[in-house]
């Protein structure tokens, strides 16, 4: 019984890992912020092939690569999905600029865009998170009944 619970609330999340009963209670926290950190750590790999960049150019592609791997799947998907839909928005032409940045040799700024871009839509998801769960315990706060004076 308790696992048709935990199936339910997972399935009527739209299969968000924060809620996956094939989780432990730490991995579904890890799951909670597995988007902002993986963008921080795109970052941190974006600011390793800057400094390799100057000492050994090609271990600064390999590292620019690995940044490309880690936040270009996620907006690559989420543009597809949007253009599927024909939703034109800024976070579509970000995606493309990064992309097309490549053929131009300048995947380096490709890749902050991609970084910078990322950052902003984990901290825009922890946010609106805090924002949910506040205006739930305010809801909880307010009076069932009310006499109009």
């Amino acid at each position: 019984m308790d696992n048709n619970i935990l199936l339910d609330n997972f399935f009527a999340s739209g299969g968000s890992s924060c809620f996956s009963p094939f989780l432990n209670r730490q991995g579904r926290l890890i799951a909670k912020k597995l988007e902002l950190l993986v963008s921080l750590g795109a970052f941190i790999l974006l600011l390793t092939a800057l400094g390799l960049s100057y000492v050994s150019p090609p271990l600064s592609a390999i590292t620019l690569a690995l940044v490309y791997l880690c936040v270009g799947p996620p907006a690559l998907i989420h543009t597809i999905k949007k253009l599927s839909k024909l939703d034109l928005g800024i976070d579509i032409l970000m995606t493309l600029a990064a992309f097309f940045s490549l053929p131009m040799g300048r995947g380096f700024e490709g890749g902050l865009l991609l970084t910078l871009f990322e950052i902003s839509s984990a901290l825009e998801s922890v946010v609106s998170e805090k924002t949910k769960s506040t205006i739930l315990s305010l809801h909880k706060l307010s009076p069932p009944l009310a006499t109009v004076v």
